[in-house]
């Protein structure tokens, strides 16, 4: 995260750099595409779903319990996290 704003009686913003391949969902659950059948060729690699599952892990842990202000995050879902060009994810919307 690169920072936030709050406007007073207005909604808060939450501000991360761009991560382009967006949220696991479309990258960890196989699809069929078309009639024929195939997967999904954008379907990770069991060794990147493992990573994937280790850095979201490990930035629950630091926001439950290594934060200066523990932050919990009561809603983690694959919509909740990004991945970032080498697919190392970011856990997103905990909220302020």
């Amino acid at each position: 995260m690169i920072g936030y704003c709050i406007v007073p009686n207005q909604s808060r913003y939450l501000v991360y750099n761009f991560v382009p391949n967006g949220s696991p969902k479309c990258w960890i659950f196989p699809q069929k595409i078309g009639g024929n059948g195939n997967p999904n060729p954008r379907c990770l690699r069991f060794d990147l779903r493992c990573r994937v599952a280790i850095d979201v892990v490990k930035a629950l842990n630091y926001l439950h319990s290594d934060c200066r202000s523990r932050i919990l995050h009561p809603d983690v879902k694959p919509e909740n996290i990004l991945l970032d060009e080498n697919h190392r994810a970011i856990v997103s919307d905990f909220g302020l």
